[in-house]
């Protein structure tokens, strides 16, 4: 959001317009759709989320327009996605933003390692990013070494394993380089931190909750406005959880996107952890 306003500011222009003429237009990208408006007129797919254990599709194809500048809204082929890796691969300036700025980050179980500018940084040399929207899902991931990009766009739940399977075939036949296997619990996992881990953390749409009942922790998330009523589809969700190590917890079950990694960063005066990440950052209040 800072970005699109930064854009505005420098180009006196909405965000969509600039991405359009600085990019999708030099490139001869197609099948872009930088609004709702324009998408309609593609073969845009809907996304399709899970409901008592039904797929069904999304009652609304994107989030807030105020999210535009972090993709929320843009929509294109994966052959246009791949056009604008290969404008990465080939000019040599635009190797800079591959160079890590982050080189600690969060365990969310995707083997994500540090961050570039824009870039996830993987392991082997790989590079990529990974976008979510209503029902959506899509996966890049780029070894520049060998010029070789890989895209997966879906619009379903259940897609990580799907394009795990592609990445770790593809990339490893292509290029050698390895993908890190998608996260499952320990066999024997070691008892939660306690005084540590447990408490109340809070995000702009929901109040998280890691408690110990009977020996079993589990995550409990209570909306805190009707957006977060909307997707969490209930008054609360609870799940099992248990530690995969000294910083990070994971789902004891599956869903049908896998099992899901959070991670317990910093410490407060008491030695609490100061946030429970999973890729938005919720801060403890109690």
């Amino acid at each position: 959001m800072v970005l699109g306003r930064l854009v505005e500011l420098l180009r006196s222009k909405p965000f969509h317009d600039v991405l359009r003429e600085r990019l999708a237009t030099p490139l001869g990208l197609t099948t872009v759709a930088t609004t709702t408006y324009e998408a309609i007129l593609h073969r845009a797919a809907i996304g399709h989320v899970e409901t008592d254990g039904e797929l069904a599709p999304t009652k609304s194809w994107a989030v807030r327009y105020f999210s535009t500048p972090s993709g929320s809204h843009l929509a294109m082929s994966a052959r246009d996605l791949l056009k604008f890796v290969h404008l990465h691969l080939t000019d040599p300036a635009l190797a800079e933003l591959r160079n890590p700025q982050l080189e600690s980050v969060p365990d969310f179980g995707g083997g994500v390692r540090g961050w570039g500018l824009g870039w996830m940084l993987y392991g082997d040399g790989t590079v990529g990013h990974t976008g979510v929207s209503k029902g959506q899902k899509a996966f890049l991931r780029v070894v520049p070494s060998a010029g070789v990009a890989v895209a997966v766009l879906t619009n379903s739940s259940g897609t990580e394993a799907l394009a795990h399977e592609i990445f770790s075939t593809v990339l490893g036949d292509l290029t050698g380089a390895e993908t890190a296997p998608l996260p499952v619990p320990p066999a024997h996992p070691p008892l939660l931190d306690v005084d540590r881990m447990c408490g109340t953390y809070r995000s702009t749409l929901y109040d998280i909750t890691l408690t110990v009942e009977d020996d079993r922790a589990f995550l409990i998330r209570h909306p805190r406005n009707e957006l977060a009523k909307s997707f969490l589809g209930k008054h609360e969700d609870r799940v099992e959880v248990v530690r995969l190590n000294d910083s990070a917890i994971i789902t004891a079950e599956p869903t049908c996107d896998g099992h899901q990694v959070l991670s317990l960063i910093g410490s407060d005066e008491h030695g609490r952890a100061r946030f429970l990440h999973n890729g938005a950052a919720a801060h403890r209040v109690c």
